[in-house]
């Protein structure tokens, strides 16, 4: 299982990236295939994955779109993942990655 962490700063100060790495480096059991943080202003999130279903580097985390300004770190399992993806493609979405998270 993949570990998650991060920070919210509701204060107005920026998240401190390095307390988010002190968190990561405590997860490193659960996740010792990949490490990966991003920090913006009052937000810290890290990544720790254990690479499982898709073993590629497309998979690590954080995952960013720079166009909507979305980051998304995750974990967990999407058991229906094919019929998901299956309904999207119908309906005209264009997928870029195999990976799951990218349905969401």
């Amino acid at each position: 299982m993949c570990g998650i962490c991060g920070e919210f700063r509701f204060d107005g100060q920026r998240a401190d990236l390095n307390r988010t790495h002190k968190m990561m480096d405590r997860l490193e059991r659960r996740g010792p295939d990949h490490a990966s943080s991003f920090s913006d202003n009052a937000i810290a999130l890290g990544h720790r994955r254990l690479a499982i279903i898709d073993l590629s580097g497309q998979s690590d985390q954080p995952l960013i779109d720079h166009q909507l300004g979305l980051v998304l770190v995750f974990n967990g399992t999407i058991y229906n993942f094919p019929q998901l993806r299956s309904e999207l493609i119908n309906s005209g979405y264009h997928f870029f990655l195999k990976v799951t998270r990218k349905l969401f």
